[in-house]
């Protein structure tokens, strides 16, 4: 049994996100996404408990723009790039499930030849 709390099926890919944070737009990268949340780096920290919205494409560059209502659940740094572009990391909670979502997701990671999603 993973040692983790996910309950859901989670797709490993790169995915350029916008953050939106009240007025700011960041740019973001989502690395990890499942039905419920996702996992992203960013440029700068955003604190818990924030309400944000997620503009993504699926697949990225092609699909439909989404717009996905979110909570900050957890920030810090990013361990893998404490220093570099990418220097934090947040995870997020989508408020509501996204309708198709996950089967975007297996399909982009069908395109891309990939395996079953992580768990």
């Amino acid at each position: 049994m993973p040692s983790d709390r996910r309950q859901h099926d989670r797709y490993r890919f790169w995915i350029p996100i916008e953050l939106v944070v009240g007025d700011q737009r960041l740019p973001a990268i989502g690395h990890d996404m499942s039905r419920r949340g996702a996992a992203l780096v960013c440029r700068r920290s955003v604190d818990v408990d924030v309400e944000v919205e997620l503009h993504f494409q699926l697949p990225p560059g092609e699909g439909d723009m989404r717009r996905v209502g979110a909570i900050v659940r957890r920030a810090g740094p990013n361990a893998a790039d404490p220093r570099g572009l990418w220097p934090f990391e947040l995870g997020i909670e989508f408020t509501a499930e996204v309708p198709g979502l996950e089967d975007d997701l297996q399909e982009l990671l069908s395109r891309l030849g990939g395996r079953n999603p992580a768990r």
